[in-house]
């Protein structure tokens, strides 16, 4: 599965649209995430690595680079 992350222009479109479109969005990253995270417990356990020490490694670095993500709205 690949992320498309595009970005869409909804200038024109109604608060009701964008609140959809947002949310069909966030709903297949939710998919995503669970699907890697077995695909990361997979492949650890059949390099022998122990597949939940691997996903909360890789949780753990996910929710550190998150943390120092700055992001900026403005209006013009």
């Amino acid at each position: 599965m690949q992320a498309d992350f595009r970005l869409v222009e909804t200038s024109g479109a109604g608060l009701a649209e964008r609140i959809r479109y947002i949310d069909t969005y966030c709903g297949r990253l939710v998919i995503e995430v669970a699907v890697l995270t077995e695909a990361v417990k997979t492949l650890a356990a059949t390099r022998g690595a122990d597949p939940e020490a691997v996903a909360k490694a890789v949780s753990d670095a996910v929710a550190a680079k998150l943390a120092s993500i700055e992001l900026s709205v403005s209006t013009k």
